[in-house]
């Protein structure tokens, strides 16, 4: 079985370690952007080739919509849910606990971001 592990990076680095110690406890594979490693292919289209080989689609949201992919002006995080979709795969979204989380001011979008998110 292979999880795909999708969400903003850098205000949910420690989210995604804590994610990745404990599956690493099961017999899975976990994919996300930690094991893309150099690839010839874009961006986008590693993360929705590895999308596409997942069982199960685990995406974790907080504050913030993420890098914006210029040609459809949505999130990656975005456009890898809507390929998890297109794909029917299990997905299991997790939202960040607004009260007892750590959510930096800096982690938090305003504007179109925040709208978009």
């Amino acid at each position: 079985m292979k999880i795909f592990i999708s969400s903003t990076y850098l205000d949910l680095a420690d989210y995604r370690r804590g994610i990745w110690t404990l599956l690493n406890n099961y017999n899975v594979q976990i994919s996300g952007m930690e094991s893309f490693g150099a690839r010839k292919s874009c961006v986008l289209d590693t993360c929705l080739k590895e999308v596409k080989n997942a069982d199960i689609f685990l995406c974790v949201i907080a504050m913030k919509y993420g890098s914006v992919e210029g040609e459809t002006g949505k999130s990656y995080t975005q456009l890898e849910y809507e390929k998890a979709l297109e794909c029917d795969l299990d997905i299991l979204v997790y939202m960040i606990d607004e009260n007892n989380g750590r959510v930096y001011p800096k982690n938090v979008d305003t504007g179109k971001n925040a709208d978009d998110l």
